[in-house]
């Protein structure tokens, strides 16, 4: 983190409206107007606390921020308005589409006419309560001397709260966007996340059949003689698979590890002179076929990274692969991904991401393409 940065909690509430949108878009906001955030907490469900109303979903995200407390709360004010609240002068609780505030601003303990830090009903909100001792249960409150865990434990408030499981926070993903696709050069883990992602949304999913191409250990050992082979037996065989996933799926949801696009990328490198003409006369034909993605998800890392994870998967066809070779591919991605595209495109760093081995990995992914999607 800078070390001009403040480290601010957050806490977020809506009861009118799409409750789930308008705190996906009040997160969004936040994040477009700080600095970033640092924690984010599961969604919560709750009673309207101090009056009758609809329940709330509530939770608390850490920010970081160079601005003075005045200057978050103003920006928080900016942020309900523009989500549709109008703060009243009225002491009295109401519903709202969006309620934001200052928990903690670092440690500071304050107080003025327009601002009280820490908030200073923090310990008799379970609403507050339980989402900050999911993200900082050791953090101790500057004013009561006690952890969040102790808080929450403690809590003199009756009322029920509801933990919602953390993936509730992207469970819109594919009605927004009902066809997924992932790309990314060699070992940047796009099987992986499509398997996942079609368990946890229960999507159809479309896998490249890359080891049943009979060319692609020879390309590996001997690339100027394999290559329009290859070349040639991915094309057709991604073109077919996806007009076969189509019409098994034509207007239904589904993720896909690869796209046709990929083919041009590789030829790109791989295909020279009148090979490559005749190549890209194919590709056309295929890609006006092509049913093109919603959303496209761009897996990338370190070649350092992608060779580790070649070697580790160790597939006999790989084992020539040179990072040489993966520094033309990404190479070429990024002239692809310099064009304009029909479909958003969201580009994801997987240096640190374990998708097998670490279960958060995935919903911290999620909520970072969420969170950097304008719908």
């Amino acid at each position: 983190m800078d070390k001009g940065c403040r480290q601010v909690v957050v806490a977020l509430g809506s009861n009118q409206g799409d409750r789930l949108t308008l705190m996906l878009k009040a997160l969004r906001l936040l994040v477009q107007n700080f600095e970033g955030y640092f924690a984010l907490s599961s969604l919560y469900e709750t009673p309207a606390w101090g009056f009758e109303s609809a329940p709330f979903y509530n939770a608390c995200v850490g920010i970081e921020s160079h601005a003075s407390p005045h200057e978050v709360f103003e920006k928080l004010v900016q942020i309900e308005q523009h989500l549709g609240r109008n703060r009243s002068s009225s002491k009295t609780y109401e519903a709202r589409t969006m309620d934001l505030d200052v928990l903690f601003y670092d440690d500071l303990v304050f107080e003025d006419t327009v601002l009280t830090l820490p908030h200073p009903q923090i310990e008799k909100r379970n609403f507050v309560l339980y989402p900050m001792a999911e993200i900082a249960s050791d953090y101790v409150h500057p004013r009561s001397g006690k952890n969040m865990q102790q808080l929450r434990d403690s809590s003199a408030d009756a009322s029920t709260v509801h933990q919602l499981p953390f993936s509730h926070w992207t469970s819109s993903l594919f009605d927004r966007y009902p066809f997924i696709a992932i790309e990314g050069n060699i070992g940047a883990g796009k099987t992986t996340l499509a398997q996942l992602l079609a368990k946890r949304y229960q999507v159809p999913i479309l896998l490249e059949s890359f080891l049943e191409n009979p060319y692609l250990e020879k390309f590996y050992e001997d690339a100027q003689t394999y290559a329009v082979a290859v070349e040639t037996f991915f094309l057709k065989d991604r073109i077919i698979q996806g007009q076969d996933f189509s019409k098994t799926q034509p207007e239904g949801k589904g993720v896909s590890d690869y796209t046709l696009y990929k083919s041009a990328v590789f030829a790109q490198q791989n295909l020279k002179g009148g090979a490559m003409d005749s190549f890209m006369e194919a590709y056309q034909k295929g890609i006006a076929t092509y049913k093109h993605p919603d959303l496209l998800l761009f897996l990338e890392a370190p070649t350092t990274v992608l060779l580790d994870r070649i070697a580790h998967r160790a597939r006999t066809a790989e084992k020539n692969i040179e990072a040489d070779y993966l520094d033309r591919i990404a190479q070429q991605y990024e002239t692809f991904l310099a064009a304009p595209q029909h479909f958003p495109v969201v580009r994801c760093d997987t240096t640190n991401s374990d998708f097998e081995k670490d279960p958060k990995a995935l919903d911290q992914l999620l909520m970072r393409v969420i969170l950097t999607l304008n719908t």
